[in-house]
């Protein structure tokens, strides 16, 4: 009764580019008689690197719902350059039905590190900068960075902060993976070090609700790009020069909004409201460092 053999060999790299699976199908097509009826098949592989030497012995491990396949999968293949000899036997009941080898060549490229942060490529001087780093098929406990200057701290989960206050205009973030007793470059990225912009202060005056009594707003923000940065108002100084006077004015935040609601109630026009080193802390959610910058603001 005769059979006919296909046999196809599919070389798969998985996502994650470490764990490189070899898998060999062997088919048999026959008649509605045989469609269905087992087989076994046996798998010499063997093969080399630069680390390695590997010869397995395997017997089919998988079978399709049809039970015509076979399916082997060999792993874990680190990443290089492998040279591999594949020998295939298929035996019905002990009888060979079908044989052959043949080579495989190639490379295992390992995974790319997704390294994102506050900033796409951003990191600013004397504040925290949040990066998740990830690496597919890598417990984050096993990833680990570096970088050529600044400091790092581990959040754990993948999450880490960064600090740079050095006057370089880049910093290189490295991360390397830790495999057995191996560890593996994954990747890295070159980040541009600026200063921390100026704050945004405005000043606005305006009816209430009911369109009877001035009210003054003293808004201030980072630019848009470190809008999510937190500002606390530590101190100020302020000038106002009204019909040819000029009062001053300093303190913290509660006497600025009592000097603003105080002066948008009496303001005339051709004032000057000029408010200078206003200093302010950035309060940064993980760690609570702070800087100072100040800023200016003109009202006329």
């Amino acid at each position: 009764m005769h059979k006919k053999i296909l046999f196809t060999m599919v070389l798969m790299v998985s996502a994650n580019g470490l764990f490189s699976q070899i898998k060999a199908k062997v088919f048999v097509e026959s008649n509605a008689v045989l469609q269905g009826v087992p087989f076994k098949t046996s798998v010499i592989l063997t093969g080399t690197n630069s680390n390695n030497n590997i010869r397995i012995n395997l017997d089919g491990n998988e079978t399709d719902n049809n039970a015509d396949s076979s399916v082997f999968t060999i792993y874990p293949v680190m990443p290089g350059e492998y040279v591999k000899s594949m020998y295939i036997q298929v035996l019905d009941k002990d009888v060979l039905l079908y044989s052959d080898s043949f080579h495989i060549k190639y490379i295992v490229y390992p995974p790319i590190a997704y390294i994102n942060s506050d900033e796409s490529n951003i990191i600013y001087r004397k504040i925290a900068t949040h990066m998740t780093i990830t690496v597919p098929g890598i417990d984050p406990k096993n990833v680990m960075i570096s970088a050529s200057m600044g400091n790092v701290k581990n959040l754990g989960k993948g999450k880490y902060v960064f600090y740079v206050n050095n006057v370089d205009d880049r910093v290189i973030v490295n991360v390397t993976a830790r495999i057995g007793d191996r560890f593996i470059p994954m990747g890295s990225k070159i980040f541009r070090v600026k200063s921390l912009p100026e704050p945004t202060v405005r000043f606005e005056t305006g009816l209430d609700s009911n369109n009877q009594k001035l009210i003054s707003y003293l808004y201030f923000s980072m630019p848009g790009e470190l809008s999510y940065l937190q500002l606390k108002l530590d101190s100020f100084q302020l000038k106002w020069y009204s019909s040819g006077n000029c009062k001053n004015y300093s303190g913290n935040y509660d006497k600025l909004k009592q000097v603003v609601n105080s002066i948008g109630n009496t303001l005339k026009p051709g004032d000057v409201l000029i408010m200078e080193n206003i200093y302010f802390s950035l309060i940064s959610e993980a760690d609570k460092i702070s800087v100072t910058g100040k800023c200016f603001l003109i009202w006329n």
